[in-house]
């Protein structure tokens, strides 16, 4: 009777301290998964808050950062005036996107913080931005390069081209008008690379009212060629 009373006995602690243990296991797995997803969401409610970032360099000097993202730096080299970049410099990012790092570096003029004048940007990819900036964005006269070979000549407002403008397409085609919002849109000519031409009026980056000019045949026709 003892022993099958001491073996009754041990099996049932053996069950308890178990289930103890697994619960003690499921608690923890339970606060590290919260823990996670609560430093996701804080994380992720940072990144799109734009705010002044100090530079990795200089603690005490900021640039100013529009999308903010985890595991990114940033250093200056130049000028500070009361806490941020002023002055001509040079400004690095590193950061990472899907996965793989990347850099930006720009070269030029920076105002409470900000890409304020005359500068250029360029990104590991292969574009660049060489023009005028205000307030952190691309406003005024610039050039801008793809890495496949296009390159627009021209005015942007707010970061995009919008007035007059010329863009320069890998394939030798070419567009002269006016721009808005990104797009063609305006009176401009569209000059194919086999000398074929659209003179005319652009809507939403497609020809409206215009007619084409076939070179091979030295004659106009009404609408797009």
């Amino acid at each position: 009777r003892r022993n099958f009373s001491t073996f009754l006995l041990n099996t049932t602690e053996r069950k308890f301290g178990n289930l103890r243990t697994m619960r003690i296991v499921g608690l923890t797995l339970f606060v590290a998964i919260l823990s996670s997803i609560l430093g996701i969401a804080i994380s992720a409610a940072q990144a799109g808050k734009a705010r002044m970032q100090a530079t990795a360099n200089n603690p005490t000097c900021t640039v100013f950062n529009k999308n903010p993202q985890a595991k990114e730096t940033v250093t200056w080299t130049g000028p500070c005036k009361n806490g941020a970049a002023h002055g001509k410099g040079t400004e690095q990012w590193k950061y990472f996107r899907l996965g793989e790092p990347q850099t930006e570096t720009y070269v030029g003029e920076m105002r409470a913080g900000k890409r304020h004048g005359r500068g250029k940007v360029q990104w590991q990819k292969g574009s660049t931005y060489d023009g005028a900036w205000k307030d952190g964005i691309r406003h005024g006269e610039g050039l801008y390069t793809w890495p496949g070979g296009n390159k627009y000549k021209g005015s942007f407002v707010r970061g995009k081209r919008q007035g007059q403008g010329i863009m320069v397409y890998h394939g030798g085609s070419k567009y002269k008008g006016a721009w808005v919002n990104g797009d063609k849109h305006g009176h401009g000519i569209f000059v194919y690379r086999n000398g074929d031409q659209i003179h005319g009026e652009f809507k939403n980056d497609k020809p409206s009212a215009v007619k084409c000019y076939i070179k091979a045949e030295k004659r106009w026709k009404k609408g797009p060629c």
